[in-house]
C-alpha cells in the first residue's frame, strides 16, 4: 500500500510506547498541489482510524497500552521547500489532535 490507497494504514510499527503509522510516499513531487492532496487524503484517514479506535484491534505488531502515537511520511522523494509550510501546518494540527508527525526521506535511491 502506498499514499495513494486510500483508507487503509500502509504499515504499523511498534517500538517500546511508540506506535507508528507509515505513508508510504512513492511519488516525486512534480504535481505538488496534488501531491499534497493525497497527502492531506491519507493523514485524514489515519486520523479517522486512530480516533475510531481501530488501533486497540491490531493485532500485529502488539500495540503497548495507552501507547504515544506518530504518523510518519516515508517519502522515496524529498519535499520541495515549497511545501515545509505546509508540513509545519499538518504537523501542528496533528499535535492538537495527540500524535507526532515526522517526514523521513529515503536518501540511498
Amino acid at each position: 500500500m502506498t499514499i495513494e490507497d486510500r483508507q487503509v494504514v500502509d504499515l504499523i510499527a511498534a517500538r517500546e510506547n511508540v506506535v507508528s503509522l507509515v505513508i508510504v510516499d512513492h511519488l516525486a513531487w512534480k504535481d505538488v498541489l496534488g501531491h499534497l492532496a493525497l497527502l492531506q487524503d491519507k493523514v485524514n484517514d489515519y486520523v479517522q482510524f486512530l480516533e475510531a479506535g481501530e488501533l486497540k484491534r491490531v493485532e500485529t505488531p502488539r500495540i503497548p497500552d495507552d501507547p504515544s502515537v506518530q504518523i510518519v511520511l516515508a517519502s522515496k522523494y524529498p519535499s520541495p521547500e515549497a511545501v515545509s509550510e505546509e508540513l509545519e501546518s499538518l504537523r501542528g494540527q496533528l499535535l492538537e489532535r495527540g500524535f507526532s508527525f515526522e517526514v523521513m526521506t529515503r536518501v540511498d535511491v
